[in-house]
């Protein structure tokens, strides 16, 4: 664990820094958000996909655990940060008819392979597997690029 410290502190404070932007970015369009039914569910996965990170990045910085108390810790973080986009998403399906379907269908392949990253991390750690910190950095780095991109169609493509 100890040649990951450098990577999940620098996650922990990118994690912190990308939630509190995407707020504030969010509050700039809260009007127009909370107008389109579809968009309230995206902004709450958005923060998901930004806390996460930062959950599980002061998990692993948490010292002397074994590989696989932090699996387990991480496992729970890592398995509601899939479970609660995926029921948004699934919710959000038949509101986002009008979106083209190679649209909608890449929205969710993204963020399920985002969050799946982590829980397949979380799992190899609980099995003893130190090679899971591995898919768990993949996890986090696909889960800022989920939110950024989520933020800029929340604070940018919103007013199209």
């Amino acid at each position: 664990m100890a040649g990951w410290h450098d990577f999940f502190a620098a996650s922990a404070g990118s994690a912190a820094a990308l939630a509190g932007l995407l707020f504030v970015a969010m509050s700039i369009n809260v009007r127009e958000i909370v107008a389109d039914a579809s968009l309230p569910s995206r902004a709450a996965e958005t923060i998901v996909f930004a806390i996460a990170p930062l959950l599980t990045s002061l998990l692993v910085l948490m010292p002397d655990q074994s590989v696989r108390a932090l699996g387990a810790e991480v496992l729970v973080v890592t398995g509601v940060a899939w479970a609660g986009p995926l029921v948004a998403q699934v919710r959000r399906w038949p509101l986002t008819a009008a979106q083209p379907l190679d649209r909608r269908v890449w929205s969710v392949v993204f963020a399920e392979v985002a969050s799946l990253s982590g829980v397949v991390g979380a799992v190899m750690l609980v099995a003893g597997n130190p090679d899971g910190f591995y898919a768990l950095a993949i996890g986090i780095v696909l889960s800022f690029t989920v939110a950024v991109l989520n933020g800029w169609v929340l604070l940018i493509e919103i007013l199209r």
